[in-house]
């Protein structure tokens, strides 16, 4: 089982640095949008991160890269 901030062997934690919020996500957040989420919900699905540790088995990316996810 994962711990919070401890990454298993194929697993990146990231800290997000960026996202944007959009007009449908705003709708969405005060119910005038017509698809209603279920809650709890997030909106949005864009994002910038950066890598603050990565498992022993990761070699796509290193720590203080920036991705998205």
């Amino acid at each position: 089982m994962a711990v919070m901030g401890i990454v298993c062997a194929d697993e990146v934690l990231v800290e997000t640095v960026a996202f944007p919020i959009n007009p449908s996500d705003l709708l969405r957040i005060e119910g005038k949008h017509r698809f209603r989420p279920t809650f709890p919900a997030h909106p949005g699905s864009e994002s910038v991160a950066r890598v603050l540790s990565v498992g022993k088995s990761v070699v796509s990316v290193t720590p203080g890269d920036i991705v998205v996810p």
